[in-house]
């Protein structure tokens, strides 16, 4: 994981907890989900919309 220069420790403590709370439903998996069935923000789709 990376985290950008300046982040502060709320932040990070924040994702962290997110991570610890999410690691068992991820650890559950066989394989990654990809496609339509993940839910997640792709930066190139909305650079795409915005045009």
């Amino acid at each position: 994981m990376v985290v950008r220069n300046g982040t502060g420790r709320e932040m990070v403590d924040l994702l962290l907890e997110d991570v610890a709370r999410l690691l068992p439903r991820l650890q559950r998996q066989s394989a990654p989900v990809r496609g339509t069935e993940a839910a997640g923000f792709d930066h190139a789709s909305a650079r795409r919309r915005k045009a």
